[in-house]
């Protein structure tokens, strides 16, 4: 969750200066009353009403929810500083879409895609391919693509190599887009991954994505 990502970041990262946002009054209100003192600010509002300006903006399972995913991305870039930073760990389609498009439905997702986008609230649901096409229209070129689901074997130790069957009449949305979450990731139609974009970097062809099976992550 965001506290425990800030508080992360602020016993490994010290020099940072550190603001996260949320839009859930229990999530803020656990940060703000209940975790030990600390020095990074929260604020209760959309990570699309930035008002400062930064050198990273982190984002971990929270752009898949935009309403507007081109729109979130001309906010962040518009606010993080020339040569700064955004990195997305999320959920992608595997597939690109317009390969899709050409094999399955219209709208380049098959029913199962689209009853995940509808049950987890993943409004911005796309690909690499998809986001970073879109950002790049923003200044923001792809500098790192990072396999973090295979990097941590969760199809095999979260999900044990489980595809679970669907009820799609159970009325818990919850319930039902984790269940899809798990499938659609063990049958291999979404992936977790970690991007980075780089703002106003000259744009690099052919990023390879990264396979290692022992993340290393450290942004300075």
């Amino acid at each position: 969750g965001l506290g425990a990502g800030l508080t992360f970041f602020e016993e490994t990262k010290a020099h940072w200066s550190l603001t996260g946002c949320t839009i859930l009054e229990y999530q803020y209100k656990f940060i703000t009353t209940i975790l030990p003192p600390h020095n990074f600010a929260v604020r209760l509002k959309s990570y699309d009403d930035i008002e400062a300006h930064y050198d990273v903006i982190y984002s971990i399972e929270g752009l898949i929810h935009s309403t507007d995913l081109n729109n979130t991305l001309q906010i962040w870039s518009r606010h993080v500083n020339v040569g700064g930073l955004i990195v997305v760990i999320d959920d992608f389609i595997a597939k690109d879409e317009g390969a899709q498009k050409e094999e399955e439905h219209s709208d380049g997702l098959d029913e199962e895609l689209k009853l995940f986008r509808q049950s987890w609230l993943a409004n911005s649901l796309t690909s690499v391919k998809g986001i970073t096409d879109m950002a790049s229209t923003h200044g923001l070129y792809l500098v790192k693509d990072f396999d973090v689901g295979e990097a941590y074997q969760v199809v095999e130790y979260n999900y044990r190599n489980q595809v679970p069957k669907i009820d799609d009449k159970r009325k818990n949305q919850g319930w039902l887009g984790g269940q899809l979450r798990q499938r659609l990731t063990v049958m291999g139609k979404i992936t977790y991954r970690m991007l980075v974009f780089k703002k106003n970097q000259l744009p690099r062809t052919n990023i390879t994505p990264q396979r290692a099976r022992r993340p290393a992550i450290d942004f300075d």
